[in-house]
């Protein structure tokens, strides 16, 4: 009855509608871009050998050890403290409480992939088989799996803050879910919600860390076909393009909602392992960052080697 559906308060949505990679993205785009362009305009020097550089018109500008390739090198150091920044964040350090955790997670992102580019053209686009090298090559791992790992970030639902959800969170917000189904298309969105529970519940979850990934990524893929089969019928059956695909995005939600609630424990792992790989990595690369820095100003004639 209608009075019922009005004395009834409506449940509070409490996953965010967006985890800031695609702004993130967007800016790493445009960061790497400029720094094509910036290589490309000065292509006459960076495609030198490197014997060949000290005497060209650019290597005071461009080397490692003065002009802009040193401002490169002190930009990338600088955006590596802003980016290990959201690790206090994260742990709600008083000081670092501001601004939602999505909003540093894009921070992380994009000052990630900047302190990549600077590094490299500090590098005077040759890295070599020194301290300042093993560094940028550190970095550069860090960077590939802060991309795999925002793969995994993805997976468990959070809040409007950027928070992850608890369990009982996850399964709250499952209810709110089964409130937004299109009724207008019973039968079709029935199939639709079956084959999201056939697959959260096919899927088996292995206690390593590489067999959770392989049910993650494999889940993901058997999802997808499911999908295209589901796009063929609602096609037969003559749904609206733009209702199925309402659908189908609040279809990808609730799987997402439903895999988190079955197997809370494992995805959460996955984050956990993940994490303690990606810092052990970032404390190696900063360790590599401080000895470059102590080496590059004890040996001065470090920058006129290229680093």
């Amino acid at each position: 009855p209608r009075s019922h559906s009005r004395a009834r308060p409506a449940p509070a949505p409490v996953v965010e509608q967006g985890t800031g990679l695609v702004p993130a993205l967007g800016i790493g785009l445009g960061l790497a871009l400029g720094t094509l362009l910036f290589a490309v305009w000065h292509a006459d020097y960076y495609l030198l050998p490197i014997e060949a550089r000290p005497a060209a018109e650019k290597h005071l500008l461009l080397r490692p050890g003065s002009g802009v390739g040193l401002f490169f090198g002190l930009g990338a150091s600088a955006l590596v403290l802003a980016n290990l920044a959201y690790l206090a964040r994260r742990a709600s350090w008083r000081a670092m409480r501001w601004g939602s955790l999505r909003t540093w997670m894009t921070s992380h992102v994009a000052t990630g992939i900047l302190a990549v580019l600077f590094a490299t053209l500090h590098g005077a686009m040759d890295p070599r088989d020194t301290v300042g090298g093993h560094a940028l090559l550190a970095l550069g791992l860090l960077f590939v799996t802060g991309a795999v790992g925002r793969y995994f970030y993805a997976y468990l639902p959070r809040a409007a803050n950027g928070r992850e959800l608890e369990l009982e969170e996850v399964k709250a917000e499952l209810v709110r879910l089964t409130d937004e189904w299109d009724v207008s298309q019973r039968a079709f969105v029935e199939r639709v919600r079956g084959a999201i529970a056939a697959e959260v519940a096919a899927r088996q979850w292995r206690s390593s860390f590489l067999g959770r990934v392989a049910a993650l990524v494999g889940g993901q893929r058997a999802l997808k076909k499911r999908f295209a089969q589901l796009a063929k019928e609602a096609q037969a059956e003559g749904i609206p393009a733009q209702k199925f695909k309402a659908i189908l995005g609040l279809a990808r939600v609730a799987h997402k909602t439903s895999m988190a609630a079955a197997h809370f424990e494992d995805v959460r792992a996955v984050l956990s392992s993940w994490r303690y790989l990606h810092r052990w990595l970032a404390a190696l690369m900063v360790l590599l960052l401080v000895l470059h820095a102590v080496y590059a100003l004890t040996y001065g004639a470090v920058f006129s080697r290229g680093g």
